[in-house]
């Protein structure tokens, strides 16, 4: 019963989330049948650890609709060798652009020299590198800075081009939800181009000459995407940390239809996060140790030291403040054992110490709390008092104030709805396990994203009609009452983003967002629309700008 509620789980959610799409079992049984001598073909970039396979064997297991992993690359050699043993990939490379070009496949071990040819695909599932666009990085708060003119854009380019070349039926891209967020000042990408106030506005319809990257411009024979931005948080689909992500959904205009891909949208966005219950880190920890798992702890960390003279000052004063005795004997850690002690450095224990003696200044209950040890300040906002974390990187090696223990690899990527059960560690595993939850989306909600472009528009019944109706009136796309609506009124901080999705800005963002259905398809689009557009944009009002400029909490963090 304890399981059950671990909602994050695929095999939780799998099945629940087919309850909620109402297909028959008749024709589920059709579609299955049909899938075996047609099965769904999939292809990702960008993998990290692999959610996005792991959630589709998943949507596969429950509904009985068949699928083949493609091809798909990564960048990073431990989430590759996790993506390896794990996922049955028929080709995976390294770089995201030999699939085409020619590269090392580290499945068929050999190199292809022009890469790999597919016919039609059905899916492409993919989570592009975030360091551009996220709120960690401080260049985004430059005046006048282009992401998309660093060298490091050039993998962004590369994976929007390619859903271009490749032409899948569908797709979902991940990315931060500060891809919403404007732009100090409104940029090009080519002297000629037109003018984006925003990253989602060159992810749509972006081009830099003669180069097309917007994923709703025209493609070759006549085609486009119709497109839905949904803003989701993880919370609010059962994980414990508050992970808040943009999800780009697109069907090609010849499978499906605008309407239907809006309706699934709010499906996605009230069905899906209905059936979910938030569950805590703890309760990850404790499945961990009920499922029999090996669990693994941090090894001990040689001390840092102090950074300069400066952070020593500043250190002192703090304890000084907060009278705590320095070198790690403060109310926290002199009360642990000889042998709890001997699993942290000094520069841990301080931060501990201060820690803890933050949460009963505030009278908050340090028992079921949390200390990020890994920062390298102690002065950084890093305790979770209610067992609840942002959203989790690569640096992160979280401590248990109650259980005197660290967080076990485990139970931190059980939190991105990875079950342990499904997975075999290796100690290499376990030395990287901070990476492989920082480079991991949520099951639970690609999961959702996969298996509603799956219901919706891929699967079909024996007369050829999607499996899932969305006719039925699924309430107003624009109403709040979703618990995953982004509500800049409700949040700790705007983060410079858009309030309720759809909302109109003078800069047609909030168009894109809404419905994408008015922007410009083709790259023949005159610049004179954009050029008005920022006309109207530097009309806007100083007070507005500056409340769209405010960095994130710490609650809703985002992984550098």
């Amino acid at each position: 019963a304890e399981d059950e509620e671990m909602t994050v789980f695929p095999r939780v959610w799998a099945a629940k989330y087919l309850e909620k799409s109402g297909v028959a079992k008749d024709k589920l049984d059709e579609a299955a049948a049909d899938s075996r001598n047609n099965p769904l073909r999939v292809w990702g970039a960008c993998e990290g650890m692999g959610t996005s396979a792991y959630a589709m064997r998943k949507v596969s297991e429950v509904t009985g609709i068949e699928h083949e992993l493609m091809f798909s690359s990564e960048l990073l050699e431990g989430p590759r060798d996790f993506c390896l043993r794990h996922h049955g990939w028929q080709h995976f490379f390294t770089d995201v652009t030999e699939d085409a070009c020619g590269g090392y496949c580290h499945v068929c071990e050999r190199k292809h020299e022009e890469g790999v040819a597919f016919g039609e695909t059905e899916m492409a599932v993919m989570g592009i590198p975030c360091p551009l666009f996220s709120v960690l990085n401080q260049k985004t708060k430059h005046p006048g800075w282009n992401p998309f003119l660093e060298p490091s854009s050039s993998v962004v380019r590369v994976c929007l081009q390619k859903i271009r070349a490749r032409q899948p039926k569908t797709f979902v891209i991940e990315e931060v939800a500060s891809l919403l967020k404007r732009f100090e000042e409104p940029v090009q990408l080519h002297e000629d181009s037109e003018i984006y106030a925003a990253p989602i506005d060159v992810f749509l319809r972006g081009r830099a000459g003669d180069q097309v990257l917007g994923i709703m411009c025209e493609l070759d024979g006549g085609k486009f995407y119709h497109v839905k931005v949904l803003v989701l948080k993880s919370s609010d689909f059962g994980s414990p940390n508050h992970r808040r992500r943009c999800y780009i959904l697109g069907v090609r205009n010849d499978i499906g239809d605008e309407r239907t891909l809006r309706k699934l949208g709010h499906w996605i966005q009230k069905e899906c996060a209905s059936v979910h219950r938030r569950c805590t880190l703890t309760q990850c920890w404790d499945y961990c140790v009920r499922s029999g798992s090996t669990l693994s702890m941090p090894g001990y960390s040689r001390d840092q030291g102090y950074k300069s003279k400066e952070s020593e000052k500043k250190q002192k004063s703090l304890l000084r403040d907060l009278d705590v005795a320095p070198g790690g004997w403060g109310p926290y850690c002199r009360t642990m054992s000889r042998q709890d002690r001997g699993m942290l450095n000094t520069r841990e224990k301080v931060k501990l110490d201060v820690e803890f003696r933050r949460m009963e200044v505030a009278g908050v209950d340090p028992r079921d709390a949390y200390v990020d040890v890994a920062r390298s300040s102690i002065n950084a906002m890093g305790s979770y008092p209610r067992g609840l974390g942002a959203a989790f990187c690569c640096q992160m090696k979280l401590w248990h104030l109650g259980r005197h223990n660290f967080l076990p690899a485990e139970a931190l990527l059980a939190a991105q709805g990875i079950d342990c059960r499904d997975m075999v560690y290796t100690e290499r595993d376990y030395r990287l396990y901070n990476l492989l939850a920082g480079n991991s989306m949520t099951s639970s909600v690609v999961g959702a994203c996969c298996m509603g472009l799956t219901l919706a528009f891929l699967a079909k019944d024996a007369e050829g009609r999607p499996l899932m109706s969305l006719d039925a009136d699924m309430g107003s796309e624009s109403a709040s009452s979703s618990p995953c609506d982004y509500d800049e009124s409700s949040s700790s901080s705007s983060d410079g983003e858009y309030g309720e999705v759809g909302e109109e800005t003078p800069t047609g963002i909030g168009l894109a967002v809404a419905n994408a259905t008015d922007l410009p398809r083709s790259p023949s689009d005159s610049l004179g629309a954009s050029t008005a557009r920022l006309s109207e944009f530097k009309e806007t009002d100083a007070e507005a700008m500056d409340s769209g400029s405010s960095s994130s909490s710490a609650e809703d963090g985002e992984t550098p």
